[in-house]
């Protein structure tokens, strides 16, 4: 097969004022260390995999600015490293083709600290037999050629597209990329890298089972980049049916290492302390709603205490995401509700139905179509969802009750089941859905 060499060049590097990295006296050896679980999400089946930190920072000599590097110079290296490929496969007798190979690199001059540096990256469907993994090398002109000055191997990657390496901005002291790639059927691995002038190291690595498994953004607006994993579980019931929970692990540098970002409490008494107290504890517990009508004011007072933009950011990225799920016409509102923590939604929705429904799920296909044949799953995933509402708030009654009834779907004799709705009706004793259920569940026994 011919194999396609392609050539993507960003923007002429500017010569104005670059301090590009130049190669170093080594610096001490990079040190694994396991990156925390967030606490954030009532579970997560994506977590991410160990993050690699140097233990000292990178020692970078500045030179003089460099100029852009020509044209015909990066289609050099294009065309050395697309050489250096292993052939790719050729159609067996029934024409069948199957995964060929990496068969292209791309290659891009790298910005900012980076300037004068370009890098090249492998491209296409890696090769199974025999066994093949996508690269990163980083290269420094020499003379009218190139020398190679680090190289990383890829692990996860199964798919790179020429968007798949990009160059991000976290720190200025080094250069950052990304890689996101395409894994296995429909799943997505991220990579973020860095480069101090000597060595390319892999700093953070993720997967999921969707596309888009990590990010770089200002997650809270102060200028400065997180880096965002996605640790969603697709699989509520089916990767097709749509139903999601939503996670995602928020990562900030700090001098020497990422350090994750948890919500946080300010110890005082102030306004400010209290709002930012009860929207942080309202998130924890999974009432993402209310969470979220808290922040306009919240916002309001902060006045760019950093504390507070943290939480804000952490609310709104997963408390949004909640949010349009719960409002997506195309799926039944109970588990998008109950995950939502819109508990008035979910009992609006119930009571719509004849209690007998309640508890054959099965038959009445209470949960919707999107739920059906996964029944057995739901019990679960609402107690785990809606316990933190119970330890927040002991008196609220709508958690009790679902807290119950799941309960009861997963065993129909459970006393603590017909408890936790006894202790719904003992609350708002002015709901009928409450007493309904629970004359109803007597009945039965």
């Amino acid at each position: 097969m011919r194999i396609l060499l392609t050539l993507t060049l960003l923007l002429t590097i500017s010569a104005c004022g670059a301090a590009p990295l130049t190669p170093a006296e080594p610096t001490s050896a990079p040190a694994a260390t396991q990156m925390p679980t967030s606490t954030i999400a009532p579970t997560s089946t994506i977590a991410p995999t160990n993050t690699t930190v140097p233990t000292s920072p990178p020692t970078l000599v500045p030179t003089a600015a460099a100029l852009p590097i020509p044209t015909e110079q990066l289609a050099d290296l294009a065309a050395t490293s697309i050489a250096a490929l292993p052939p790719t496969s050729t159609p067996d007798a029934s024409g069948a083709m199957g995964f060929g190979g990496i068969d292209a690199v791309q290659v891009l001059p790298l910005t900012g600290a980076g300037a004068g540096f370009a890098i090249a990256f492998s491209a296409g469907f890696r090769s199974f037999e025999p066994e093949q993994q996508h690269y990163i090398a980083i290269y420094a002109p020499e003379g009218t050629g190139w020398r190679e000055v680090a190289r990383a191997e890829l692990a996860d990657p199964d798919y790179i597209d020429p968007a798949s390496v990009q160059q991000v901005q976290i720190t200025a002291d080094r250069v950052w990329l990304t890689v996101d790639s395409g894994v296995g059927a429909h799943g997505g691995c991220f990579e973020l890298l860095s480069f101090d002038g000597q060595q390319l190291t892999s700093m953070l690595n993720s997967c999921s089972s969707a596309p888009g498994a990590g990010a770089v953004r200002d997650m809270d607006g102060d200028g400065i980049s997180e880096v965002l994993l996605n640790g969603t579980d697709y699989y509520v019931t089916c990767y097709a049916c749509g139903l999601r929970l939503f996670h995602t692990t928020v990562m900030r540098w700090q001098q020497d290492g990422f350090e994750e970002l948890q919500l946080s409490d300010i110890p005082d008494d102030s306004e400010l302390a209290q709002l930012n107290n009860r929207a942080v504890a309202l998130a924890r517990a999974n009432r993402w709603r209310e969470a979220i009508l808290q922040l306009p004011e919240l916002k309001g007072l902060a006045q760019g205490n950093q504390i507070v933009r943290t939480n804000i950011g952490l609310i709104e990225q997963d408390g949004q995401a909640f949010a349009e799920q719960a409002a997506n016409m195309g799926l039944a509102p109970l588990m998008p509700g109950i995950f939502y923590g819109d508990y008035a939604g979910v009992l609006d929705y119930l009571r719509t139905k004849p209690v007998a429904d309640l508890f054959e799920v099965e038959r009445s296909q209470i949960f919707g179509p999107e739920v059906q044949s996964f029944e057995l799953n739901m019990p679960d995933y609402i107690t785990t969802t809606v316990k933190p509402a119970i330890e927040l708030d002991p008196n609220l009654a709508p958690a009790h009750f679902l807290y119950g009834w799941a309960l009861t779907l997963a065993d129909p004799k459970s006393e603590q089941g017909l408890a936790e709705i006894e202790q719904a009706a003992a609350l708002d004793p002015q709901e009928p859905l409450y007493r309904e259920c629970l004359n109803y569940l007597k009945a039965k026994r």
